[in-house]
């Protein structure tokens, strides 16, 4: 008798963890709460694309510091910029649909009359952007080209790796940096943030000295 009430309360003991981890999950503990990340991530691509430019990356994909006036704190770089010299015929870094254009020639850095610089219009990413490319992929991937010279693609064409889409340029905010500003995201357009890094769907590519 003695050595059944032993036996019992051994498997007792042993059967209680199992059910109290089976009460556990993720709301108990708050997991649920945690925002890892706004980012989109996709699974790896079937395929890897072409660089738009042969180039080197001036600015990285990721967080950047910022402490201009009222905008301190840290802010997401959805893309990677290209360094450009002249006007640079730029291809799609995969075979697509192009989502969409812009040929705005609104220039961010323009003054009014006492020397300010009109920034008003700039709050808006397609005016940021200037003249852009945007561009479908399979695997539900979007790419974006800004900053364009020239742009030779409408939405609704196809385009291939040797499609030259655009020219590079200096519009919208890059009129003293010119630049490519290259980034893939999950969703077309520019509202909320669907950005992912784009250097693991390209060829290896490193920083300008």
């Amino acid at each position: 008798m003695k050595f059944a009430f032993l036996t019992l309360f051994s498997l007792l003991l042993i059967a209680t963890p199992l059910c109290l981890a089976d009460e556990i999950d993720g709301s108990d503990l708050g997991v649920s709460e945690i925002v890892v990340s706004e980012k989109s991530t996709p699974p790896a691509p079937h395929e890897m694309g072409v660089l738009p430019i042969n180039s080197c990356i001036t600015s990285d994909y990721g967080l950047r510091r910022v402490a201009r006036m009222k905008r301190r704190g840290a802010h997401l770089h959805t893309g990677i910029d290209l360094r450009t010299k002249g006007d640079v015929p730029l291809k799609s870094f995969m075979n697509g649909v192009v989502e969409s254009t812009s040929d705005s020639l609104f220039d961010c850095t323009q003054k009014d009359r006492r020397g300010r610089r009109k920034i008003g219009k700039c709050s808006h990413a397609t005016s940021k952007c200037g003249k852009y490319v945007e561009v479908k992929h399979r695997d539900g991937l979007y790419s974006l080209y800004c900053h364009l010279s020239k742009v030779n693609v409408h939405a609704g064409q196809e385009v291939t790796t040797e499609t030259v889409i655009a020219i590079s340029g200096q519009s919208g905010d890059a009129k003293n940096n010119p630049h490519l500003h290259f980034s893939l995201k999950t969703i077309a357009g520019f509202a909320g943030n669907h950005s992912i890094d784009p250097k693991p769907f390209l060829p290896s590519i490193g920083m300008c000295d």
